[in-house]
């Protein structure tokens, strides 16, 4: 999220600038301008260059509505730092436009999010579309047992059930809880 609200960033200027540097909580310490940018670059390599038994995979787009071009400026550093390439998109038939950034999502997440923009999210007045995804692979460092997965009811939020595969393992791991929050290592 910070990746696609830092591509935003890039193309404002003014208040709307300075809102968004306090939103990513850009206080001067962390640079400003090409500083940020240069980070956010080196974060991205970093993210796709992999690891030991891993692959992180991220991928960043602006869909601009047609007639609505691009400063070539703001395009060179999306390119250069984000490896976002960005591309105008007709937004006049927005059904077929969520078709075509589903298709770019699912392309870049290994077919793993298809439906990232739903029916009726976008419409003829849509402008801007910034999307970023993240694709990861890797491998359990204490796999689960596959004959260890088993249906079982999981409660929804409304109060109703589901019955779903949840997987099973008993060891020691490492956990955190916090308000709403329950973490295991």
């Amino acid at each position: 999220v910070a990746t696609a609200l830092a591509m935003a960033y890039a193309g404002a200027a003014g208040e709307t600038e300075a809102e968004m540097a306090a939103a990513l909580r850009l206080d001067g310490t962390s640079g400003t301008g090409e500083a940020v940018h240069a980070g956010f670059g080196t974060l991205g390599d970093v993210m796709n260059s992999g690891g030991e038994g891993y692959r992180l995979r991220s991928a960043n787009r602006l869909f601009g509505a047609e007639g609505y071009p691009f400063r070539p400026a703001f395009v060179r550093l999306l390119k250069e730092r984000y490896l976002a390439e960005p591309v105008p998109l007709d937004f006049g038939h927005p059904e077929d436009a969520a078709e075509e950034i589903n298709d770019w999502v699912s392309d870049r997440t290994n077919g793993r999010i298809e439906d990232l923009v739903g029916p009726g999210v976008l419409s003829k007045g849509t402008r801007l579309v910034l999307a970023n995804a993240v694709h990861f692979k890797g491998r359990w460092a204490d796999e689960f047992r596959p004959k260890h997965t088993k249906d079982a009811p999981f409660r929804l939020e409304g109060g109703g059930e589901a019955v779903v595969p949840l997987m099973h393992q008993t060891g020691h791991f490492r956990y955190a809880e916090s308000e709403g929050l329950q973490i295991v290592e």
